[in-house]
């Protein structure tokens, strides 16, 4: 009898063994029901996020993310539930979103995913957060943010600070740096996802009429104005009435309408023939010797600036407060490489200087010129060879836009 009770007892310990011991058939049958809950949870949760969305859709909600709609739902209701076909949602004590298979009465915790649906949490996971930041993308000033964000948390894009850039307007923020239109704007926001974000200035280039936009420390900026073969130009002068474009540098006198006693001269320069300069000046100021410069955005062009022109462009570039006065001149330039002003050398090695189209009114017979070495000079009677760089002015409606490298012009 006592045997027999031994070896029933060792089988008996032999099937226990079996079944929860090192052989895990226990184990195993409890992790195939949890994998089977797991697996049923999954398809419950995915068939009422289906659910709800159909939901969301039928009532013409088609800005809200799902999560949020899902939460309003709860908010709704006294219990704070929300009740599908396949399960429940609910609001737990720190707020969360909470979901429930009806059938395995198994629950998860959920958060918003970076596309705005409900995502199950995973309680063993490390709570992961993110930062914001922001880049004036060439510019100046940004907006610092120093929040963190989980995944699923609502970014709303900081414009506390606008960035500047000189010749150029900002628009808004975006992902990519070489963005061309703002993926944000002012009260936007988004859902973080599970990485930091950069966050790019967008900018366009100034625009808008000419004598409103246009600051005196641009002249000297490059302009797309092409015309009678001429396509290096400059800004010269904003006087608020027009804004006054010139040649960047000599132009040939094939393009020009040589008169009377104006005479060019070998290495197609050109000197006056006589003693008079009141032709020259005359001639120099006469629209209808330049109408082959005047293109579709001019009103009218010269054969170069007047002398208080000339002073006035300079003044209001670098700043300086030189009288147009200048009696017997001798004023030098402070930036005599400045091509505004002074002439290539490399290209009219033999022209000394360029005219002003008239002179100062104490000394109506003499020409005004600026000379290679920076010199305001009033010509004497010992002429030299000169140059002619054209003076468009404007009209006053021209537009003008900044593209980055120079300015684009329109009407």
């Amino acid at each position: 009898m006592v045997v027999t009770i031994i070896v029933l007892l060792i089988l008996a310990g032999i099937s226990l063994n079996l079944i929860a011991g090192s052989n895990g058939i226990m184990e195993r049958a409890t992790q195939a029901v949890d994998t089977y809950d797991e697996a049923k949870l999954k398809e419950s949760l995915e068939l009422s996020n289906a659910e709800m969305l159909i939901d969301c859709l039928g009532g013409g909600d088609l800005q809200t993310d799902l999560y949020d709609y899902i939460v309003t739902r709860c908010n709704q209701n006294t219990d704070k539930t929300a009740q599908t076909s396949n399960g429940k949602y609910w609001i737990d004590a720190d707020g969360r979103l909470c979901y429930t298979d009806n059938d395995t009465n198994r629950s998860v915790k959920l958060r918003k995913d970076s596309n705005g649906n409900p995502k199950v949490i995973d309680p063993n996971a490390p709570i992961m957060t993110y930062r914001v930041q922001y880049d004036a993308n060439g510019g100046a000033g940004i907006p610092i943010d120093t929040s963190e964000y989980e995944e699923g948390d609502t970014v709303n894009v900081n414009f506390s600070v606008t960035p500047t850039k000189e010749k150029y307007t900002f628009l808004g923020w975006a992902k990519s740096a070489s963005a061309t239109t703002p993926d944000y704007t002012v009260g936007a926001s988004f859902t973080m996802g599970e990485q930091n974000v950069t966050l790019y200035a967008v900018w366009t280039g100034v625009s808008g009429v000419g004598t409103s936009i246009m600051k005196g420390v641009w002249y000297g900026d490059s302009v797309n104005y092409s015309v009678n073969g001429v396509e290096d130009w400059k800004v010269f002068l904003n006087d608020e009435k027009n804004v006054y474009l010139i040649a960047s540098d000599y132009v040939e006198s094939s393009r020009l309408n040589i008169t009377s006693n104006v005479t060019k001269v070998a290495g197609n320069n050109y000197c006056v023939a006589g003693n008079s300069r009141d032709e020259l000046v005359t001639w120099l100021g006469m629209s209808t010797n330049w109408n082959a410069f005047k293109g579709i955005y001019a009103s009218s062009v010269t054969g170069g600036p007047t002398l208080a022109q000339f002073v006035q462009s300079y003044n209001e570039k670098y700043g300086t407060s030189y009288s147009n006065d200048l009696g017997q001149i001798n004023w030098s330039l402070s930036n005599t490489s400045d091509s505004l002003y002074i002439s290539h050398m490399n290209k009219w090695n033999s022209v000394d200087a360029y005219w002003l189209a008239s002179p100062d009114s104490r000394y109506a017979t003499d020409v005004w010129f600026v000379t290679c070495s920076g010199m305001v000079a009033r010509n004497t009677y010992s002429v030299t060879d000169k140059g002619i760089r054209p003076l468009v002015c404007l009209t006053t409606d021209v537009k003008m836009t900044w593209n980055g490298s120079s300015w684009d012009l329109s009407n």
